[in-house]
């Protein structure tokens, strides 16, 4: 990739003061009296806020000393870092109430301020969620000396007797210049269809767009797009469930994952809020820097980007990006634009504009790899794209059905790290349990006949698939708690999708197989090819290897269900009629070592192996409850044999051999 032999620096802004912070300036904290109660005040080169501990040890003032004017209204319910749990809707238990607090540390270079208070699980005057009960949480936040960064660190600590699940929630509610435009505010998140922006006004095809589930990094920024100041939050990706903007600029606000905690464990989840002055299109926030963009066509497939960037909460003495332009209709046409230097990144926007020839057809999509050098010597390289539609008729990221997008990166794999118990291993309950997950038309699949006749003391709990209007929905529960998990025997799974498990919900069911519970996988409209498993630990672990296609399901032509060349021994205690039908498989290839136990016309039907350290046992039943019986044949699923044959399954998945014997 070709340097640039001249590139143009602009400024920006003219500031009024000097903004690179020197040795003399130091970090100032202090507790003071507010309305009758103690605030902590704190304030450094850039910044200055209030810490109030009576209102949710949320940061009640904020102000960048760039742009001096009060970003928070001095009222309840507004303030940054306001704690909720996601299983209490707003309001939440820890909204607006007093906490306790301490100095934790003060230094000329740094001060921290921490504040805590317990939850009680009680939620509009009643015990809600008793999951939530003792959760310990404190707050600690820290502003240095030489940084324009508040760094806002959450930690969540289980009770030391009781494991704990729970979602925790950040909100931060302020206006970006002060005063609130429901248009000229925009909220910036990153996505694999580019950096979104989003105000309450003028939100384009997609709508309002307030739940980002395609996030695609862990940041967002609120931006009055006229003054070009505003306030940028980051924190670990991997951590992140939905990054949300109520009405697509009131508030912004990060939605973790579901937590489980062990007795007595902890989590921290750390945000950094940093200021902006000086940028009014996002790119890319972290603790490096934070970068905007513009592009500029011309005539012919040319004309000129512009990049600028400041510091965030690390010292930058150095950096370049590597732009490449992509045509966001056709990705197999780039075109290397160049690699653009900055210098050492201060408080004080830097501007490097590049010209560009030779780029697709609109709508284009901006590519940049930086390489850079923090402060005392450690390297850094991120990555961040951007969608530029250009003359595009739609004028966004999106085709004529008004749903899909013309462009679609790849979002990066979110790393879990979950707390697990020293132990994987199944608990054997006093009464036999079977957790059951059901999606659309598994109900035709006799479950509850099939569990209800595996014995008089046991107990089906039942997990519904919403689909909302949509090809992928979302699961009405989880047992987001390895306790409750590893006590079912066996585990139904129906036609849920990857995005409605998870991630967390992938790796707990796939440690339950580590931990040799059963596992008995239907077939039906939303499973396998179309459940996106493929490729997932969990997906991987089944005795089947799955189509990449969501349209998996093939015609038998109404062919009978047989057994196959490896009849199980479960098998033999019952039978299907010989009348019994299948009319749709699921497209998969059967993998070594699993064994075929049922077929139609040589292709399988139900599939069996055992899998990881403690030989979980997987049953793949691959004919789905479709399709309409002809003169002299039933279906499958409606066999007078069939309840028990998936009976039996259930009872070899669960490793209840003496069930079918007796």
């Amino acid at each position: 990739m070709r340097h640039l032999s001249a590139v143009t620096t602009i400024t920006m802004l003219v500031l009024a003061i000097l903004v690179a912070p020197t040795s003399a300036q130091q970090v100032g904290c202090a507790v003071a009296q507010q309305d009758g109660h103690d605030v902590v005040k704190m304030e450094n080169y850039r910044v200055q806020l209030v810490i109030d501990p009576s209102r949710g040890g949320a940061v009640t003032s904020y102000s960048d000393k760039l742009a001096p004017t009060e970003l928070i209204l001095q009222k309840p319910f507004s303030g940054l870092c306001m704690d909720h749990f996601q299983e209490q809707t707003w309001p939440g238990e820890f909204l607006e109430v007093p906490y306790e607090y301490k100095i934790v540390s003060q230094t000329p270079e740094e001060a921290s301020v921490m504040v805590w208070r317990q939850a009680t699980g009680i939620w509009r005057g009643t015990l809600a969620n008793p999951k939530l009960d003792g959760i310990l949480l404190e707050k600690t936040y820290t502003l240095r000396a030489d940084s324009p960064t508040l760094t806002c660190a959450v930690k969540l600590t289980a009770p030391e007797d009781q494991s704990k699940v729970f979602s925790y929630w950040m909100q931060d509610v302020m206006f970006a210049g002060g005063d609130y435009d429901a248009a000229t505010d925009r909220t910036f998140r990153p996505s694999a269809r580019g950096v979104r922006s989003t105000g309450y006004d003028n939100n384009g095809h997609y709508g309002r767009e307030e739940w980002m589930r395609d996030f695609s990094a862990g940041w967002m920024a609120l931006v009055d797009t006229v003054k070009k100041t505003g306030l940028a939050m980051d924190t670990d990706y991997n951590e992140l469930r939905i990054n949300y903007a109520n009405g697509g600029n009131q508030t912004n606000e990060f939605m973790f994952n579901t937590l489980y905690l062990p007795q007595g464990s902890s989590r921290t989840y750390t945000v950094r809020l940093t200021p902006i002055v000086g940028l009014d299109k996002i790119l890319y926030v972290g603790p490096e820097m934070i970068a905007g963009w513009h592009l500029t066509p011309a005539a012919g497939g040319t004309g000129e980007m512009d990049f600028q960037a400041v510091r965030s909460a690390q010292a930058v003495q150095d950096m370049q990006m590597a732009v490449t332009l992509v045509g966001g209709a056709d990705t197999s046409k780039q075109v290397k634009v160049g690699v653009v230097p900055f210098g050492a990144l201060t408080d004080k926007p830097q501007t490097q504009t590049v010209p560009y020839t030779d780029a697709p057809a609109d709508p284009l999509v901006v590519r940049v790899e930086v390489q850079g050098t923090e402060a005392g010597g450690p390297q850094f390289a991120v990555s961040m794209e951007d969608f530029f539609p250009g003359t595009y008729q739609w004028a966004d990221n999106i085709q004529t059905d008004m749903r899909t997008p013309i462009y679609a990166g790849v979002r990066p794999s979110q790393k879990l790290s979950l707390e697990k118990p020293d132990n994987l291993a199944i608990r054997e309950p006093w009464m036999e349990r079977y957790l059951y997950f059901e999606g659309l038309h598994d109900d035709a699949y006799q479950v509850a006949n099939a569990v209800h006749s595996t014995n008089w003391n046991v107990t089906k709990d039942i997990i519904y698939y919403r689909y909302g209007g949509s090809w992928y929905g979302e699961l009405t529960d989880f047992p987001y708690d390895y306790d409750k998990l590893l006590s079912y025997e066996a585990i139904i799974l129906g036609g849920i999708s990857k995005s409605g498990l998870k991630p967390i919900g992938m790796e707990m069911l796939h440690d339950y197989l580590l931990a040799g519970g059963g596992m008995v996988v239907l077939g039906s409209h939303g499973a396998y090819g179309r459940s996106q498993l493929k490729g997932s630990a969990l997906g991987d672990a089944f005795p089947v290897e799955m189509s990449d296609s969501v349209f998996d399901l093939v015609p038998t032509g109404g062919k009978p269900v047989k057994y196959g060349p490896d009849k199980a021994e479960f098998l033999g205690y019952t039978s299907l009629t010989p009348q019994a039908t299948c009319y749709f498989l699921h497209d998969v290839k059967v993998k070594p070592g699993a064994q075929v136990l049922m077929q139609v016309d040589g292709k399988p039907f139900m599939v069996a192996s055992e899998y990881g350290p403690n030989k979980a046992r997987i049953v793949c039943i691959v004919g789905a409850p479709l399709g309409n019986p002809q003169n002299g044949q039933t279906a499958f699923w409606q066999d007078k044999g069939w309840y028990l044959i998936l009976r039996n399954a259930i009872w070899w998945a669960g490793k209840k051999d003496d069930h079918f014997r007796k």
